[in-house]
């Protein structure tokens, strides 16, 4: 399945389908970043999150602390699951832990 784009009145790439179409396009456009999840999240965010637009000039700055120095959101998020776990009171509301494991149950990505 190719991905279909289009440009918006932004510039922007419109890409038809998912998360995952979304993903395999970053993954086209920047092979850089095929080796550096931090990257693939960067320009995922620039590219269908309006990331540029928020950062303007800064947002070379930004990438840089992002590949850099920056804590991987997947270590941040892992962490917190453990901790969770351990400490119940600090768990996330009934609302999101229902939605969560909504979401889990739904399968692999394919």
């Amino acid at each position: 399945m190719s991905v279909v784009m289009q440009n918006s009145f932004l510039g922007k790439p419109q890409v038809s389908g998912n998360l995952r179409d979304k993903v395999r396009f970053v993954l086209s456009e920047y092979p850089h970043a095929r080796n550096e999840y931090k990257l693939t999240i960067y320009y995922f965010w620039t590219e269908f999150d309006g990331l540029g637009e928020v950062l303007g000039e800064k947002a070379d700055a930004f990438k840089d602390w992002l590949v850099n120095q920056a804590t991987a959101p997947k270590t941040i998020v892992n962490r917190a699951m453990e901790v969770q776990s351990w400490r119940p009171e600090l768990e996330a509301s009934p609302e999101v832990e229902k939605q969560r494991q909504r979401q889990a149950k739904q399968g692999p990505v394919l």
